[in-house]
């Protein structure tokens, strides 16, 4: 798996966290022969997935800032974009026609696009109008997602987000250190006075899970 893009916790985070020290170089570090560069590169991906960014796709967005062709959306008023937030819209079509942000057709928001009432209205429209009465009506080229850089219309990693994906690594990292190399994958050891019950990822992301549930539409895109 490719190295993480700048911005996202790093093989030294880890190793800082847990208090360990990595062999390798770039990309490929490990500590007792545990590849603590892939399961980086997995926290991130298992914490995209779980938010369902975009990772079954010919390319694979996560939440990494990149460009967008040809989003397709069914026709209406609100258009909730798929990889948000929105840094840059390049255009929007309804059917053929394409509508200009200058001319105020439309508005930009973080994680959606607002069509003027007035400009949907002369549009051509579907018969019967209703729910979905315009589908795949709309497409839009675009670019979102965060970066390392909060300058311009760039937006910032989350911190939350970030400490997250940490946080899943970190804990990945300390089940496979004792569970996988030192118990040998037993699934409890009892060791003296100490009894360790080793938990699946459901049990032992859960409070993860419930923090990506509680952050908004720029991260989590679950209702799409």
């Amino acid at each position: 798996m490719a190295t993480l893009a700048s911005g996202w916790p790093t093989e030294d985070d880890i190793a800082a966290r847990c208090n360990v020290t990595l062999t390798g170089t770039t990309g490929a570090y490990t500590v007792d022969s545990i590849n603590v560069s892939d399961l980086l590169t997995r926290a991130y991906w298992h914490v995209a997935e779980y938010c369902h960014r975009d990772t079954h796709g010919t390319t694979e967005l996560g939440f990494d800032e990149a460009a967008v062709t040809s989003e397709k959306h069914d026709g209406g008023t609100i258009i909730l974009v798929k990889h948000p937030p929105i840094v840059a819209v390049t255009s929007l079509y309804w059917d053929d026609t394409l509508l200009s942000e200058t001319n105020e057709d439309y508005y930009v928001y973080d994680t959606y696009i607002q069509i003027e009432n007035s400009v949907e209205d002369s549009l051509e429209q579907r018969d019967p109008l209703g729910p979905f009465a315009n589908p795949r009506y709309v497409s839009i080229t675009y670019t979102g997602g965060f970066s390392a850089s909060g300058t311009g219309t760039h937006v910032t990693i989350p911190h939350e987000l970030r400490e997250i994906v940490l946080e899943v690594a970190v804990r990945w990292f300390l089940r496979a250190d004792q569970q996988y190399r030192i118990d040998k994958n037993a699934q409890h050891a009892h060791v003296g006075g100490v009894l360790a019950i080793y938990k699946s990822d459901s049990e032992l992301l859960a409070d993860l899970y419930a923090r990506l549930d509680a952050m908004d539409r720029r991260v989590n895109v679950r209702d799409l």
